[in-house]
This record gives structure tokens, C-alpha cells and sequence, in this order.
């Protein structure tokens, strides 16, 4: 940090200048703090547009309380600095699916709104795109990561796409010695990116079986999926689930007497820290039994952040927020500060360029985006669910524990 003394009152104050920050690799950001706010002020509204309902419901109730709590931060932040700046949040539920999310987009448009913070699934994100590159708005979307939307826009991602995920789980399945992999995948964005992606990283033999994630048929796709299984060696072969809360059915609907119940599983980000897994003690063994495995992106690494205990303290929600659910603050806060610095009187696109150029320290440590608008910095977790007996009170408690982490 670069710092000037300056007299204040009686007193002296030290003026931060600026920063710089070694990421660990790359190139060094240098980041000069000006401390410049615009005259004009008022209110800014920000269209929230997250999944409140349907399969990723828990992850977008848990984004608005962050968001929530990161508008109020700024308001006060913009009132300290003396500007009379409001961000205002409109909310609306896409319940994660494609077709809502685009209705929603447009009512959000035909409202003159411009500044979107959501649409945190891939899917959602490839179907609003062309509605939003014409509008010429500006999207954050806290953790769209399919690589195919990493493409020069207005879009920006606040996690690694998933290029990055799929190296770590093909490093992951071949140190645990896997050669052949069943990839039962949603066929939408998400899943079809992934698994052409995990397909370019596997140094071995991967068979992908997609499923209709609006209209699953799992009886059938077990089905294919245990005579490809039964054809490799069980220790060395795997099953990656590439899908979301769906997982519970996938696994529940496994047949006692199926190969499938031989090999390992692994999962993507998708089903990683899944709740409504946790919550079914039937299935969350079975996941287990399986060493059921799935990573979730970290801006933390191996590292504590205290701002990340503050926040969970603030909110104090019933488990600790996802640490990928974090870089949502600090997207709110970069969208904040441009309007603090630039003006409510700026076009879209002088908001668009500071965006698009400022990096800085977070609440999610280190947010830089890269020449196509995703993170550029970043770490992946592997969780694990494992059952723990407590032959005393003769119960057995699931949990969910990180086991691994690899950058």
C-alpha cells in the first residue's frame, strides 16, 4: 500500500494512494486509488435477477442476503465520502430456468434498467446474452462459468470458467488412478461445456450420457450407465455427475444391485456443498458410501481471510455462505464504485470500461478480470460427504468436510 500523511484538525491522517498486489503468479496489479466522487449522486436501481425458487433456490437466497447487506455497506460508504449516491436493488426470481430468466429480462429492460447483478447458471446466461449484448447492459453474474460465454461483452464472472474446474477434477480422478469415466450430464450450457471441456483434459477413456434436466428419465440413463461401468475395471473406473440438486434423484434412484455402487463418484460445482443432499440422511449415506467428491470455486485458497468470518457474522446465517457466493459483495461494490467515481449522469459505457479495467482487494480477496470479463485469479475445493458414527447417542450424523484443495 502506498500512503500519504496529510494534517487533519489537531491530528494527522494517512491517505491511501494506492496498491499493489502480488497475486503469487502472473503479472503484478497495480492498482492507483483515486479518491475522486462525482458531483452527481441519487439513485442508481440494480436489477437482482437470481434463481429464488427451483433447484439452485438456496444458492440465490443466499446471494440476495449478501447482496443486501453489500448495498446497505456502500449506501454508507457513498454517505461518508459525502455523496448523496443510493444503489437500489429490484429483485426478481428466475427460479433458474432459461425461458423465465429471459421474460424477466426483458421486463427488466422495458424498465430502462441496465445494470444486472445474476443469472448465475450458464444456461440462463447463453439464453439472455443476445437480449442483453443489444440492450447493451451491463451483466455480473456471480458463477456462470461455462467457457463458451467467455467472449468480449458486457458480461462479466466473478469465478474462473470452467476450463479451469475440469483440469482440477481430471488431476484429481488420475492421481486417484481412474482411466475410464461415465459423465452423466445435464444437457444444457453448463453441462455440455463441461464435459467437452473435461473431455480435452482427461488423459483417458470418457463416455458422456446426457439427461433432459427438464424432464429426466434416470431409470433409463443408470441403466446405460452401469452396462458401460460393468465393461472397466472397478478401481479404475469413476462416475463424474455433471448437475445440480438433482443429484439426490440421480443417486436415489441407483438399484441396489448395480456396478454403479462399485465405483467412485465425483461431482462438479454444481452439486458441490449441495443442501438438499445434506438434508437426505437415506441419500447423503449413499453419497458416502460412494466417496462423493465435487469441487466449488474458492477466491480464498489455503489462505484465512477475516473479512469472510465478519461476513458470515454480520449475516449470521445458519452454515457459513458458500465461499463462492462471496464475490457477489464485491461485484456490487465495483458496479458502486463506478457510479461513485463517474457519475449517475455517465453512459453505460463509461460504467462498462471502469468495470471492465478496475481490479482490487475484496471481500473475495483479489477480483481481476481478464480480456473476456471472467476472473482471472482463483482456487478450487474439493468437498467430500463421509458419515460420522457417534455410538453413544447410537445416531449417525452426515456432514460435509473439505477433504482436498488444489489450485
Amino acid at each position: 500500500m502506498l500512503y500519504q500523511i496529510e494534517s487533519q484538525g489537531d491530528g494527522y491522517n494517512w491517505r491511501c494512494l494506492g496498491q499493489y498486489v502480488n497475486p503469487g503468479f502472473g503479472k503484478p496489479i497495480i492498482q492507483t486509488i483515486k479518491w475522486t466522487v462525482a458531483k452527481e449522486g441519487g439513485n442508481v436501481r440494480i436489477a437482482v435477477l437470481l434463481p429464488l425458487t427451483g433447484d439452485l433456490a438456496h444458492d440465490g437466497q443466499e446471494m440476495l442476503s449478501i447482496l443486501r447487506y453489500a448495498a446497505e455497506h456502500f449506501n454508507q460508504y457513498a454517505e461518508s465520502c459525502g455523496s448523496d449516491l443510493h444503489l437500489e436493488l429490484v429483485v426478481e426470481d428466475t427460479a433458474g430456468d432459461p425461458d423465465k430468466a429471459a421474460a424477466v429480462i426483458k421486463k427488466t429492460l422495458s424498465q430502462g434498467i441496465k445494470n444486472i447483478i445474476g443469472l448465475i447458471s450458464s444456461s440462463e446466461l447463453a439464453e439472455v446474452k443476445p437480449l442483453v449484448d443489444a440492450a447493451g447492459a451491463i451483466v455480473i453474474s456471480p458463477t456462470s462459468s461455462a467457457p463458451s460465454l467467455s467472449t468480449k461483452d458486457r458480461i462479466y464472472r466473478l469465478v474462473l470458467n470452467d476450463a479451469a474446474q475440469t483440469k482440477a477434477l481430471a488431476k484429481l480422478m488420475q492421481q486417484d488412478g481412474k482411466k475410464n469415466v461415465v459423465v452423466l450430464y445435464r444437457d444444457d450450457t453448463y453441462g455440455q461445456d463441461l464435459v467437452k471441456s473435461f473431455q480435452s483434459n482427461f488423459q483417458g477413456k470418457v463416455t458422456p450420457l446426457a439427461y433432459n434436466p427438464a424432464h429426466p428419465d434416470f431409470s433409463a440413463l443408470l441403466q446405460q450407465a452401469g452396462q458401460t461401468v460393468q465393461k472397466g475395471i472397478s478401481s479404475e473406473t469413476a462416475v463424474l455427475a455433471v448437475s445440480y440438486d438433482e443429484i439426490v434423484t440421480v443417486l436415489k434412484d441407483i438399484p441396489a444391485d448395480s456396478t454403479l455402487l462399485r465405483v467412485r463418484w465425483y461431482g462438479s460445482d454444481g452439486s458441490a456443498l449441495s443442501h438438499a443432499l445434506q438434508a437426505d440422511q437415506e441419500t447423503a449415506a449413499k453419497a458416502a458410501q460412494l466417496s462423493y467428491t465435487a469441487p466449488d470455486y474458492t477466491p480464498y485458497g489455503d489462505y484465512f481471510t477475516p473479512l469472510y468470518a465478519v461476513l458470515n457474522n454480520k449475516l449470521q446465517p445458519a452454515e457459513p455462505s458458500k465461499e463462492s457466493s462471496v464475490s457477489v459483495f464485491d461485484g456490487l461494490w465495483l458496479l458502486g464504485c463506478a457510479y461513485l467515481e463517474k457519475g449517475t449522469s455517465a453512459d453505460i459505457q463509461e460504467i462498462n470500461s471502469y468495470v471492465g479495467k478496475h481490479a482490487f482487494c475484496g471481500l473475495s480477496g483479489v477480483l481481476a478480470l481478464d480480456e473476456n470479463g471472467d476472473r482471472r485469479f482463483g482456487y478450487y475445493k474439493f468437498y467430500q460427504l463421509y458419515t460420522v458414527i457417534f455410538t453413544s447417542v447410537n445416531k449417525t450424523i452426515i456432514e460435509s468436510q473439505k477433504c482436498k484443495k488444489k489450485n
